[in-house]
């Protein structure tokens, strides 16, 4: 896994003069005690893409940003105001995570009809968003590796398959500035038809479409 911090600089100096609030904070870095120390306090192994990631990033990462309330952003990315990366390897907890396991083992109950792609054992949290959905990796089976959003109020619990690896996922999402990482927020650079990330855009390109105030 590479560091994607020179990346992330790019994006906080591209995406800036639209902003009213931008932040970008990097933690110090990861020694190999501190995984085993993290894994002890979860009662579960991380998965090797986080690992490999931290090693390569530091302890944690806080990358956020909002735009300016006055900016002109066109109608297909109305909702795309805002983005966010985030972890913190201190804080890395499975609490949240375990309220999950009803939603998959009883689907029925929350208005799904038919069971989730995966079971909830086979996914390991990465990123929770703040309005309770989760962006996880797929730790076993034949999408051993994959990104997943799940949407804790959609039709499925999958909303999305966001890359084939962590890397994949982070190097395009990094790319376009993070955005979201809220399904709406996402849903402008999603092709549903493929299932996947839409991020061939280099340099935040997709900034020349918001207008400043004149």
């Amino acid at each position: 896994m590479k560091s994607y911090k020179s990346t992330l600089l790019e994006s906080f100096k591209s995406l800036e003069p639209y902003c009213s609030h931008i932040k970008l904070e990097f933690g110090r870095d990861v020694i190999e005690k501190d995984i085993r120390w993290r894994e002890k306090q979860i009662e579960s192994e991380i998965p090797d893409s986080i690992k490999d990631l931290v090693r390569a990033n530091g302890m944690s990462v806080d990358f956020s940003w909002t735009f300016k309330d006055e900016l002109l952003v066109p109608e297909a990315m109305e909702e795309c105001t805002g983005g966010s990366f985030s972890y913190d390897l201190n804080n890395m907890s499975l609490t949240n995570w375990s309220g999950w396991k009803d939603s998959f083992n009883n689907y029925e109950d929350y208005g799904l009809e038919e069971a989730p792609k995966y079971k909830f054992e086979e996914l390991f949290p990465f990123i929770e968003i703040i309005n309770g959905d989760v962006i996880a990796v797929v730790v076993s089976g034949d999408d051993k590796g994959s990104i997943v959003y799940l949407d804790h109020e959609g039709e499925d619990l999958i909303w999305g398959c966001l890359g084939r690896t962590l890397k994949d996922f982070l190097d395009g999402w990094i790319s376009i500035g993070c955005p979201g990482p809220e399904s709406c927020y996402l849903a402008p650079f999603y092709d549903r038809k493929d299932d996947m990330l839409v991020t061939d855009v280099d340099n935040l390109d997709w900034l020349k479409f918001i207008e400043q105030p004149k």
